[in-house]
């Protein structure tokens, strides 16, 4: 099955950051079968992403962004995802009841901020984050599998992992191209 990367950042386009993510995923994805067939950087504009999106769905049946997850105003994956597929998103309130446990285990109070990393499309499967705050999601739309992880590397992406290579079988039958 063809897969595609899209791994998000401005960061990501400077020579001073490397796209680590992308390659632990491609791994990941070649192992259980995928032929990873597109990987994107694409940096923090919306439109750009929304765009890199649209391609995608074109292309390919299972789609995994990584990065553009995070609290801060340029963190966009979210938006871009749910404007290309006419959904809302919705504030989860086990997720940000998670994302404080987080912060009040190290001894802090949750910023306001951190309140964007708790918006979910609508009908979207949770995928947690042991190390950082900002969940994975996961769903099935127009007959294309869509994932996100954070951009942390590849520490962050173990339950994206398993997610994604569980329903390997189930995602090979479906279509084959």
């Amino acid at each position: 099955m063809k897969a595609e990367i899209i791994a998000v950042g401005s960061e990501l386009l400077t020579p001073y950051f490397q796209d680590t993510n992308s390659l632990f995923l491609t791994e990941k994805l070649n192992e259980a079968g995928f032929e990873v067939r597109f990987k994107t950087i694409v940096g923090d504009r919306e439109e750009d992403i929304a765009e890199v999106f649209r391609n995608a769905l074109g292309r390919s049946r299972l789609v995994i962004f990584s990065g553009g997850l995070g609290p801060t105003e340029d963190d966009l994956t979210r938006a871009a995802v749910a404007r290309v597929l006419g959904c809302h998103l919705v504030l989860d309130t086990s997720i940000l009841e998670g994302i404080e446990r987080k912060f009040a285990s190290r001894g802090y109070s949750m910023p306001d901020i951190n309140k964007r990393q708790a918006q979910v499309l609508v009908g979207a499967e949770v995928l947690e984050n042991s190390r950082g705050t900002a969940p994975g999601l996961w769903l099935e739309e127009k007959g294309v599998f869509i994932a996100y992880v954070s951009n942390r590397g590849p520490a962050s992406a173990p339950s994206a992992g398993r997610r994604q290579t569980s329903g390997t079988e189930d995602l090979q039958h479906r279509g084959d191209d």
